[in-house]
């Protein structure tokens, strides 16, 4: 991988946010959680902490591999099997896609102007998006960039336009209930973020190998805690405890405003949002498309495309009006396991076999040496 192809760690870090804020802006993070109110800002920052602790597998396997992919690794270390790694990675990227396009199926049913199709919408973002994947990282890296300042801006300029209607009453006392729903709730957030899942799949794509990884998953947790506290006082702030009873509280509490700056304000939270999607779209979708190619070569890459568009948008109509039923009983275990698996048992296991084919090699020189020795004696 050439310096060229490459991205900063700031733009890794402006689309390891993006991606995230894509799902922070509309989902409920409450919805689930028995921390609820001002318990879940501490739930938030503890999620930061979170963060940066379930990437250091990540970390770890990086540093000891020189910064090496654990796709390609496994290849180096298990051979052909390998190939279930890549087709592991390649099915989490798809059903992170599915999940996303779920809920802006849920989120056009329930907000958006019913004169619009919601499948010509589905298909488009999803095209647009794959289409997207093709100009490469870099191009991607740069749009998340842009999008990320523009989000940042976005969610700042609404908070201070909303102060007028906030109410302190609306904030209840910190850890009325103790320290247990505060710690289970940035639990059960831990697993949404499915960034984590594929930080080891941009180490060849990211200029400085593992040192800027560890300088991108920094910015991410605390990017990303920033961002959420600032959403969640918003939404708090406007709506109270209505916030944890509504599907999306943050557009709730937009379109709620009473300010005459913010009469048409809904838009723009639609289209920052849909901005954000499109880019983690985007971002998925290139490395799906990066695994399908290491599978079964570089000419399988556009019909996977086509069909994973259909595919993707098909789901997200099919299953998006049962998003809310789902979210715990499926969504959440999936993605529950896919961390599991790919942040945390993945590294160690690769790092298990290196230590393990490090030491039988070991062995064998030494044997080999003990051997010549016996026979120089002779």
């Amino acid at each position: 991988m050439t310096k060229a192809s490459q991205i900063s760690p700031g733009q890794l870090t402006a689309l390891l946010l993006t991606s995230r804020l894509a799902v922070s802006m509309t989902f409920a993070p409450t919805l689930h959680q028995v921390s609820h109110g001002s318990d879940y800002l501490l739930s938030a920052v503890l999620h930061g902490f979170l963060i940066l602790l379930a990437a250091l597998p990540s970390l770890w396997f990086a540093k000891r591999t020189d910064s090496a992919s654990p796709l390609e690794y496994a290849y180096i270390l298990w051979g052909k099997g390998g190939a279930i790694v890549a087709a592991g990675y390649g099915l989490a990227c798809l059903i992170y896609q599915v999940m996303d396009m779920v809920w802006f199926s849920q989120f056009f049913v329930t907000t958006l102007s019913p004169d619009i199709s919601r499948t010509v919408l589905c298909v488009t973002l999803a095209a647009a998006a794959y289409a997207a994947a093709f100009y490469g990282l870099q191009a991607v890296g740069r749009a998340a960039a842009l999008v990320f300042f523009t989000v940042a801006l976005a969610i700042v300029f609404i908070l201070i336009v909303l102060l007028p209607d906030m109410e302190l009453i609306h904030f209840p006392p910190f850890l009325y209930d103790g320290t247990r729903p505060v710690i289970y709730g940035a639990l059960e957030e831990l697993p949404r973020t499915s960034e984590l899942v594929l930080l080891g799949l941009m180490l060849p794509y990211i200029h400085g190998g593992y040192k800027s990884l560890g300088k991108a998953c920094l910015g991410f947790g605390i990017g990303l805690t920033a961002c959420a506290l600032i959403i969640q006082i918003t939404a708090l702030g406007v709506l109270g405890d209505f916030s944890g009873m509504v599907l999306f509280p943050y557009y709730t509490a937009v379109t709620a405003a009473k300010a005459s700056l913010l009469q048409r304000m809904d838009v723009l939270a639609t289209s920052i949002w849909l901005a954000a999607l499109f880019i983690k779209t985007a971002f998925l979708a290139m490395l799906y498309l990066n695994c399908v190619g290491r599978l079964a070569g570089a000419k399988a890459r556009p019909p996977a495309a086509v069909i994973s568009i259909v595919l993707v948008a098909w789901l997200g109509i099919w299953l998006g009006d049962m998003a809310l039923q789902w979210e715990r009983q499926i969504i959440w275990i999936v993605s529950t396991v896919l961390l599991s698996l790919f942040a945390v048992l993945l590294p160690l296991a690769l790092i298990g076999s290196d230590f393990l084919r490090k030491r039988n090699l070991r062995c064998s020189e030494s044997s080999e040496a003990q051997h010549e020795s016996i026979q120089g004696h002779s």
